[in-house]
């Protein structure tokens, strides 16, 4: 009798979504706070019984009442990532300083929820080296971008009007799939979430968290135990996720959705 026991762990999927898997899902993201402002929009995402997504930085944490929103936040049923404001060209995959600071933050946001956060955005790219992503998949990391852009970086934007152009593009019945982003740093962009919840319900979008746009992707992958079957349809879907680009190969400058699968475990056990 033969026993063999093949064990494959660390599957590294090299994707970055800047979608949900589902038409007429909309995500609703909010980047570089805790801020002051953050209390605010809890309240009006709280009115509005609506679950968003944060990706926190440490700007304000030495403040203890904008330290609290963290918390709240958490308490509130919304997801906490972090993010990145490191230009990616200036990346490096021997850049321990980069990495290191996002495990650092990791443990202080941990610190206040005691829940490491697992979601990691980047700034914009319209491609990603691959293998900077499978760094931050090998982390941990499930890794979001965005495709609608609220602009409220910009003194003079109207983040409402900038949704409602993005979704009025889309003609019924038919639904798009969305990441958004706005920052609770912009009092203009947190004021006005109220009139852009409204706007996203009335077209019949279902406002829902990261984890449940994207799913736990590299945590699942990372495990050894993913839905392969689910994992294959998945990348399928153009809208779910971008190419990521293969920095270390000039003539193929973007690479196919694949999976990248690391054996970094062969148990091979005979019995006779």
């Amino acid at each position: 009798m033969k026993l063999i026991s093949i064990l494959l762990t660390n599957y590294y999927f090299a994707k970055v979504f800047f979608s949900c898997k589902k038409p007429g899902q909309l995500a609703l993201t909010f980047d570089d706070g805790p801020s002051p402002y953050t209390g605010n929009l809890l309240n009006i995402l709280n009115d509005k019984n609506i679950k968003a997504s944060f990706h926190f930085t440490t700007d304000y944490l030495n403040v203890p009442y904008v330290a609290a929103y963290v918390q709240q936040a958490q308490n509130d049923g919304h997801l906490i990532g972090i993010m990145s404001k490191t230009p990616i060209k200036n990346i490096k995959l021997d850049d321990e300083a980069h990495f290191n600071g996002l495990k650092k933050l990791q443990s202080d946001i941990e610190t206040i929820t005691n829940q490491k956060p697992s979601y990691l955005t980047l700034p914009y790219e319209a491609s990603y080296p691959k293998d900077l992503i499978e760094k931050y998949e090998s982390m941990g990391f499930t890794v979001t971008s965005h495709n609608l852009d609220s602009e409220d970086y910009n003194n003079s934007s109207q983040p409402y009007l900038s949704f409602k152009k993005q979704l009025d593009a889309i003609v019924p019945p038919a639904k798009g799939s969305f990441i958004s982003l706005q920052h609770d740093t912009a009092p203009k962009s947190v004021n006005e979430t109220n009139k852009i919840i409204d706007l996203a319900l009335d077209k019949g979008y279902k406002l829902v968290r990261l984890d449940e746009c994207v799913g736990k992707y590299s945590e699942s992958s990372n495990s050894g135990k993913g839905d392969k079957k689910s994992n294959q349809s998945n990348s399928s879907n153009d809208n779910e996720a971008k190419d990521t680009k293969n920095s270390s190969h000039n003539s193929s400058p973007k690479l196919s959705v694949k999976w990248i699968y690391s054996l970094s475990t062969l148990t091979l056990s005979l019995l006779l």
